[in-house]
């Protein structure tokens, strides 16, 4: 199996280099001819995540949208794919920073009770605490 930069999905999505997304969407077509898929990390999706908000100026919603289509793509293997059904389920309706909501669900997937932070906008998510001695 081969593995995806952010990049590469981003250009997908965005189309913002025509050359590149057209290579990027042949590559896609014959690996789902051949039943092949490729891996994509969380790593890359929280990478992917700040891309699209910060570079491409995504509305939460759409950036949501994005990666709900990436979900739906036969040749990609998502890392922690219940990871990221939950998290999209629950950005929709919670109002914290993406990235930092991506980490709390794949630390309760992970089995973690907490998440241990000095970020006070993570603090907003159940499962961030805040870093302190005892």
């Amino acid at each position: 199996m081969k593995a995806l930069d952010t990049n590469v999905l981003a250009r997908f999505l965005m189309n913002d280099d025509e050359l590149q997304a057209q290579q990027v969407y042949q590559v896609f077509k014959a690996a789902e001819a051949a039943r092949e898929r490729f891996y994509v990390s969380l790593l890359v999706i929280i990478e992917l995540i700040w891309v699209l908000e910060s570079c491409f100026k995504l509305s939460r919603l759409e950036v949501l949208e994005a990666l709900q289509d990436l979900m739906f793509l036969p040749v990609l293997d998502l890392e922690g794919s219940n990871t990221l059904q939950s998290f999209i389920a629950e950005a929709s309706t919670v109002k914290a920073d993406l990235s930092d909501l991506l980490i709390a669900h794949q630390a309760r997937h992970q089995g973690c009770i907490e998440v241990y932070t000095f970020d006070r906008k993570a603090l907003r998510c159940p499962i961030f605490s805040k870093l302190s001695v005892r």
